[in-house]
């Protein structure tokens, strides 16, 4: 599978280790990309979220999942130990090849899984042209 260089990825990185400086806590659910023959698989891990809480769209060949990651307050109970629970909200983007059909994306949620199905075209398989003679 060919990975494009994406400079928004960057600029989201860039957010990201600037957010970690200064205290900011952004979630960004790791996500999974795979494929197989007959389609694209999304999974992001987004445990805690009810499917009403993450929305998908799809803008000609990006795929855009967001969603805001809530943690209960904090400050109602006291003598923490640890924190490690982040919360707020979340934007991932992939550019989707022109390969798949776009029209037939399919969402489920399976346990703090997010997983986006995105078939791909049926190919067209190429045929050998017999050449006859005239002569």
């Amino acid at each position: 599978m060919l990975v494009r260089w994406s400079p928004f990825n960057e600029l989201m990185r860039f957010d990201r280790d600037i957010s970690k400086i200064f205290g900011s806590q952004d979630f960004y659910p790791a996500v999974d990309v795979y494929e197989d023959k007959e389609k694209i698989t999304v999974e992001a891990e987004v445990p805690g979220m009810k499917p009403e809480d993450v929305e998908i769209t799809v803008d000609k060949t990006v795929l855009t999942i967001k969603g805001n990651q809530v943690v209960k307050d904090k400050t109602k109970k006291k003598d923490y130990w640890r924190v490690e629970r982040s919360s707020g909200s979340f934007v991932r983007s992939f550019t989707l090849p022109s390969s798949v059909e776009a029209e037939n994306i399919q969402a489920s949620y399976d346990n703090g899984i997010l997983i986006v199905h995105i078939p791909k075209k049926s190919e067209v398989v190429p045929r050998r042209i017999e050449i006859k003679s005239t002569g």
